[in-house]
């Protein structure tokens, strides 16, 4: 930032670090106009990293030269305008290009010439150490790829397309990112900062990530200790100190000294007092200058934390990670595994460095190979680490190496991993600011020798060496390495130390009364799901040998073997997550059920509803956001057996209706419901056998499930036509679906429907075409809605050509259901026969198609929704069909997995056999790229931002027209619309919009339609041309609270994907991205913001704060996910 002839001129480093904080903008300004130097700290550190980082870019400078690419670079004799005349002179590569226009001016590492398709582009490089590219660099790099833009026309060259970063790997490796991709969302980011420096606004300097690398850390952090700044209270939520400063609590005093805490509009009150307490005990210890702590009582709901401390033995093993959280796929991450063992006063620490990713692989193995020997020997012994991240980090690496499977689980389902963390925030109140180990280290007897920040800065050498593949002076990195080492030594002796200090509170908290039983284990998991494990492992090894001896394919057969290695183990992963998941909700403190969806917190009795041996109790409980369902198993806390079974939960009156199985003394305050696993014995099974048959035989001369064989390869049916493409030009989709379905032979024909295109009808017009010809079809889908909906349509199409199709379902059917499927829920042979006889189309779930009576039963199996089912499952129910019909769209809601899964083994089977791309390759499939049902100016939205432009809109039959909303408010006209509403701390409920959007209704129950043919006469806008849509349950509450009329109108985008309504509300109730309580992931959701927008046939508005448009993003697939939002923000029009 500087001034050039009164002028602002920024730097493309002023960009990102605005995004991180607007308060560092605020200060560099402020020093810019006042002539006062910001503070400057010197770190050899960070100038150890700034010369690597020289070296890396003069390095891929030579690297351009040896491959005779001539370069332009700046000299001191030069004219000012030398890049001009190198690109006028087709100049490959200008180094150190310095690029300016009126606001911004920097010098790109390099610009690169590309031609191609008669067009020629100079576009920016950026050499970069990390692998794991952040969102700065892609900052820094638009903004050369704008100044580009504007002056690609007086350059006499296309517009860039494209921005790319160089990292040392392999030789440099060049990552290629589409300026599309984020261009919405840095043009918003762009607005955001010219319009702050224009007209500034006071922020305060909020503790946040960024300060760690700032430099006006010190200064930032004396006001907020001037301030007493509440944030320093241990565990409040922004959301927390918001309510709190609206009711005049601004400080961490005024919180410990408020006798009675009004209740709040937004958050649990429980949370609340706990807070108070936290902030009582802080201060305190300030004004007593010395630490203090209190033990909980306990509260009879939940376990005490201290009665989760095992028996201490000899054999302990106390663990710490150091892992690099920006490590790129496929690197090393886990790149130091420390652990320390006490035996008669003695130390042992072993420190397993991973420099590579089999060295990585290796320390995995050696350290669970351990653990289990240990455990082995002396099954009372332990592993203690503090906080969630080592058994995360173990987790994340069975998975990525595919290995130690069993020997993991029998840890994990023994409960042989102690965390710290969480006993000691389930045992005591302490006067800390964080409840790190570092904190908490006043209380130990243990005093560290290393520099905290220094050892962080010594990290980030040894994870810019480790996984850069970079050269470090030896003797540097030896420093560096052994700092970072010493740095985990320490932590491991500081978690030996604080279970030693939780056990002498232990002792005296025992000593008053306080009654804590050492923890039972559960009993031991069954046998055969251990020969389950073996089994996969053996399957997995055999695959395994057809592959090179270092495991990387190479040519398509090699690939889809791999892939299958891994998709081998899916349902078994997927049962061990549920189990995990049973475990963590069984662990979780009960103050963290406020915020966990699968729990509820501060329940109150109400009434009960039935009075006998199992009594059916009614309870209330406050705002919060929850996903449990009737039949859900009900848990108290700490407790593995069945409290009771929800019977109906409603979202309106925040009530639930639970039948009660446990004895029970009171009624509890909390209950959890770990999500229910649906066996998949039968869909393993059939996966066996197919792996099994590819093992003994390989992929090629696989005979035996030749479609399987072509679902793995990605073979699309033969096709005749130019270029392979499966439809010809000027070809009528539906056409073309129809001829290649007739010559499926073995073959997969993939369909990608787009919202409104059709795809239900195409489906179903398919089907009635194989009838004809005399084919038996199958019809699954990942839910029984889905399967009805496709045998609907082709009920109701044979209806209109008279044909006489009957249409069966296996399914219990509705309570007095009178519609045209024969739904019965008979036994599966019964279905087997029929379909050897008179049946000739059926529907049903996976659990029907992969049980082995129906191998071969039907000539085509049709997978509907196969954009959200799981490859697994289609190759699981591939052998009951000849061919497969994929019918779909990935750009809409995917399966939810409930465990990670290495290598794809979790992509949905349309999304694999399509490719990476947003939109089916012509010589893949086909693409129906006609919506019939958004409008005119809702469809270019959808098209640019999920479907690559591909999308149009059917044009209008004669007499048919586009409606408009006619109105003399806001809502008027068709299209997208956004409604801003300012509001913050708010996480999945917001009192402020759900305000703006009983205006809205008001304003549309005043308004009419206009007409849908020539002729009519518009009409008044119904209950049934609206549709409600937010993210979460909690704000579904908030909604229907105040617009009772609409509760069958109100709902998340799950409940209304098929569906469609003239006018369309989407309230995203999160104040920021940071509120978000399922983090960016959920709510930026580009699949669910397509399917909440694309419900709308006329109207399109979205009601959400205005901070949700600039999230802080801190990798590049965040800011591809912030950009579809951001997308919308910039073609809506703001009402």
């Amino acid at each position: 930032m500087k001034l050039s002839n009164s002028n602002l001129i920024l730097a493309p480093t002023d960009f990102s670090k605005h995004l991180s904080c607007k308060y560092l903008t605020a200060q560099n300004l402020h020093a810019l106009e006042t002539g006062v130097k910001p503070p400057f700290i010197s770190s050899p550190v960070l100038e150890t990293l700034q010369e690597l980082g020289n070296q890396h870019e003069k390095d891929y400078l030579e690297y351009l030269r040896s491959a005779g690419k001539s370069v332009a670079e700046p000299a001191d004799n030069l004219p000012t305008d030398w890049v001009d005349n190198a690109i006028a002179d087709g100049t490959d590569v200008i180094y150190h290009a310095r690029l300016s226009n009126i606001r911004w001016s920097g010098e790109a590492d390099f610009l690169i010439r590309r031609y191609e398709s008669h067009e020629i582009f100079y576009e920016a490089y950026d050499t970069k150490l990390a692998r794991k590219t952040r969102a700065q660099t892609l900052l820094q790099l638009y903004v050369y790829s704008l100044i580009l833009k504007e002056r690609a026309s007086v350059l006499k060259v296309s517009e860039p397309e494209n921005m790319y970063v160089v990292t040392p790997a392999d030789k440099f490796t060049v990552e290629t990112y589409r300026i599309a991709d984020y261009a919405a969302y840095l043009r918003y980011l762009d607005a955001d900062l010219v319009d702050f420096l224009v007209n500034p606004t006071t922020v305060y300097p909020e503790a946040i990530p960024f300060c760690d690398f700032c430099n006006y850390w010190s200064e930032c952090n004396q006001k907020r200790r001037d301030d007493d700044y509440l944030g320093f209270v241990a565990g409040i939520t922004t959301s927390q100190r918001t309510a709190l400063a609206e009711v005049g609590i601004g400080t961490l005093e005024q919180l410990a000294n408020a006798k009675n805490l009004p209740k709040l509009s937004t958050g649990s009150y429980i949370s609340l007092i706990a807070a108070r307490k936290q902030a009582e005990l802080q201060l305190r210890a300030r004004q007593g200058d010395s630490p203090i702590y209190e033990v909980k009582p306990s509260n009879g709901d939940e376990p005490h934390g201290l009665s989760m401390l095992p028996e201490p033995t000899s054999d302990d093993i106390y663990l710490d990670f150091e892992g690099d959280h920006f490590a790129q796929e496929g690197t090393v991450v886990e790149y130091l595994t420390g652990y320390l063992t006490t035996s008669d006063d003695s130390y042992e620490y072993q420190p397993l460095w991973a420099t590579t990713p089999a060295a990585e692989k290796y320390a995995f193995e050696s350290f669970i190979d351990f653990a289990v020997d240990t455990y082995q020997r002396n099954p009372n012994a332990h592993i203690y680490h503090f906080a969630a991240y080592e058994q995360s980090a173990l987790k994340r690496l069975m998975i990525k190496y595919s290995t130690r499977e069993i020997e993991l689980d029998l840890l994990l389902s023994n409960q042989v991993f102690v965390d710290l963390h969480r006993v000691v925030k389930q045992s005591l109140v302490a006067s800390v600011e964080k409840y790190s180990l570092k904190d908490l280290e006043v209380f130990l007897d243990f005093q560290r020798e290393q520099d905290l920040k220094e050892a962080s800065q010594s990290r980030r050498v040894v994870e810019s060496a480790l996984n850069n593949s970079f050269s470090v002076a030896p003797e540097l990195f030896r420093q560096h390495k052994q700092a970072v080492e010493d740095y985990n030594r320490e932590d491991c002796f500081a978690t030996y130390h604080l279970q030693q200090w939780l056990e002498t509170v232990r002792t005296d908290a025992i000593a008053n009364g306080l009654q804590l039983p050492r923890p039972t284990r559960l009993d031991e998991a069954e046998q055969r799901e251990r020969a389950v494990d073996l089994e996969i492992a053996y399957i997995r090894r055999r695959l395994l040998q057809r592959l090179p001896a270092d495991l990387v394919p190479t040519n398509d057969e090699e690939c889809a073997i791999l892939l299958l290695s891994n998709l081998v183990g899916y349902y078994r992963r997927e049962q061990k997550a549920s189990a995990w998941e049973y475990f963590r909700l069984m662990e979780l403190p009960a103050d963290d059920y406020f915020n966990e969806p699968r729990a509820l917190s501060g329940l109150t009795f109400q009434q009960t509803l039935i009075d006998d041996e199992k009594p059916t109790v009614r309870f209330t409980y406050p705002p919060q956001e929850v996903v449990l369902k009737s039949e859900d198993a009900m848990r108290l806390p700490g407790d593995k057996s069945n409290f009771g079974y929800a019977r109906d939960v409603n979202f309106t009156d925040r009530t639930i209706d639970i039948q009660i199985y446990a004895e029970h003394s009171g009624y509890p305050n909390h209950l959890n419901s770990p999500e229910k696993y649906f066996a998949t014995k039968k869909h393993q099974e059939s996966l066996f056998t197919l792996a099994k048959q590819v093992a003994s035989d390989g992929l090629e001369n696989l005979t035996t499930q030749p479609l399987a064989k072509s679902l793995l390869l990605r073979t699309p049916p033969h096709s005749d036509i130019s270029d392979a493409h499966q439809q010809a030009d000027n070809e009528p989709t539906l056409e073309a679906a129809i001829r290649i379905s007739r010559k499926l032979d073995s073959d997969v024909l993939a369909i990608q429907g787009p919202p409104g295109t059709g795809k239900t009808y195409t489906g179903a017009y398919v089907i009635l075409d194989l009838l004809a010809s005399g084919k038996r079809v199958g019809v699954t889908a990942v839910s029984h809605k889905a399967i009805d909906a496709i045998l609907n349509k082709v009920a109701e199409l044979a209806e209109e050509q008279g044909r006489d199709v009957i249409c069966y379902k296996k399914g219990k059917p509705k309570e007095d259901y009178d519609g045209p499927l024969v739904i019965a829920d008979s036994h599966i042979g019964t279905y087997r026969a029929g379909l050897k006889k008179d049946i000739h189309l059926l529907g049903g779930t996976l659990w029907l198609w992969c049980h082995d009576w129906f191998r071969e039963s039907v000539d085509v199996l049709v997978v509907d929704e196969a954009g959200q089912m799981s490859l697994a499952n289609v190759l699981a129910a591939s052998r009951c069909a000849d061919s497969l019909i994929l019918l779909g769209d990935p750009q809409q809601l995917e399966q939810p997995a409930k465990s990670s899964h290495p290598d794809g083994a979790d992509i949905a089977a349309l999304e694999y056999f399509s490719g990476s791309g947003k939109t089916m390759p012509p010589e893949q499939g086909l693409f129906l790229g006609e919506t019939r049902r958004l409008h005119p100016e809702i469809f270019g939205f959808t098209s640019a931002a999920f479907y690559d432009g591909r999308l149009s809109t059917h044009p209008k039959p004669a007499g048919e027209l586009h409606q408009r909303v006619i109105s003399d408010n806001r809502l008027q006209g068709a299209g997208l619309r956004y409604v801003a509403i300012e509001h913050h701390g708010n996480q999945s409920s917001s009192p402020e919009e759900a305000a703006a959007v009983v205006e809205l209704i008001a304003e549309l129950e005043q308004s009419s339609l206009s007409p849908e043919r020539t002729g009519e006469l518009s009409r008044a806008i119904t209950q049934e041309d609206i549709l409600i849509i937010t993210p979460f349950n909690a704000q579904i509450t908030l909604l229907t609270e105040r617009l009772p009329a609409y509760a069958n109108r109100i709902g998340t985008v799950d409940r209304f994907q098929g569906q469609e309504a003239a006018v369309v509300i989407y309230s995203m109730a999160s104040s920021s991205a940071e509120d978000a309580p399922r983090g960016m992931g959920f709510l930026y959701d580009p699949n669910r913001l397509n399917v909440a927008t694309s419900r709308a046939e006329v109207l399109c508005v979205i009601v959400a704060a205005p901070e949700l448009f600039r999230p802080e993003c801190r990798t590049t697939e965040q800011m591809a996910l912030a950009n579809g939002l951001c997308t919308y923000r910039e073609m809506a029009e703001e009402v």
